[in-house]
């Protein structure tokens, strides 16, 4: 969306084949507030306080997807100190090999802010998350690598006749 806004039309054309192009990794950020079961909304709230993140993404004891909880959810539910369990949503996880092209498209149609980034679909392992913004920067960053000119290769000298 906010490509379009920009006047970028993604339909088809150079920027597509870029999206398609540009693996996850790129956009990954790693320093992203995560719990591992069985922690409690208190322990969310508090790897929540000092973040600039507003959500927290649940992981059980080996560090495997669970869900992602919003501050606003924890907010809500003010009054419980329960297990998390029961306020973690199912986000739609991507691995760090899929392209930007899909990321977007999963964030789209949806709303959503960020999506977890796993090792692969079989461990759910969870790397780190994108979000919009780090998706929209993988995409800028790429963009212009592409479009700097590349240097020369340096001349070698060419041997002289002394004749």
């Amino acid at each position: 969306m906010k490509l379009a806004r920009k006047g970028v039309e993604l339909s088809d054309g150079r920027e597509r084949h870029l999206l398609e192009r540009t693996a996850v990794r790129k956009a990954v950020l790693t320093d992203v507030p995560t719990v591992a079961l069985p922690a409690t909304v208190g322990d969310a709230r508090a790897r929540l306080d000092g973040s600039s993140h507003d959500w927290v993404i649940v992981v059980d004891g080996e560090g495997r997807l669970q869900g992602v909880v919003t501050r606003e959810r924890l907010t809500e539910e003010a009054a419980a100190d329960g297990g998390l369990e029961a306020l973690a949503t199912a986000v739609p996880p991507i691995t760090r090999y899929q392209s930007l092209d899909v990321a977007f498209r999963r964030l789209a149609p949806r709303g959503l802010r960020m999506l977890p980034v796993i090792d692969a679909a079989s461990s759910r392992i969870v790397l780190g998350a994108v979000t919009r913004d780090s998706l929209m920067a993988a995409y800028w960053s790429h963009l212009i690598d592409e479009q700097r000119p590349k240097e020369p290769l340096p001349k070698t000298p060419q041997p002289r006749d002394n004749l």
